[in-house]
């Protein structure tokens, strides 16, 4: 089961360290930021456009991904929970059958 991530790490960590911080939020995205900063480096004005975008997009990519662990976290439960309703009903009528079959 995958775990959750913390929007306020994202934001942090994209702030402070740009498109490398992002790579936490999302590994292929973060390393095409990475990409494109180093590719258009002369500009000046596009990594700093990148940086800032990667710091204001980070915590919302976070927030949808936590949002999708939460959804599969709920699906697995609802099915372990079916499991064991459905061992404990076998479980049942097998002991009722066996109850039925003991001699008085």
């Amino acid at each position: 089961m995958q775990q959750q991530r913390s929007p306020l790490i994202a934001f942090l960590l994209a702030a402070l360290l740009g498109p490398l911080g992002f790579t936490y939020t999302n590994l292929i995205g973060g390393l095409l930021a990475i990409i494109l900063a180093v590719a258009t480096l002369w500009t000046i004005f596009v990594p700093i456009i990148i940086w800032a975008l990667c710091a204001l997009f980070a915590p919302l990519i976070v927030m949808s991904y936590n949002k999708s662990v939460r959804t599969q976290k709920k699906y697995v439960d609802k099915k372990h929970e079916e499991i064991i309703q459905a061992i404990r009903s076998v479980n049942l009528r097998a002991e009722s059958e066996a109850d039925k079959s003991k001699p008085l």
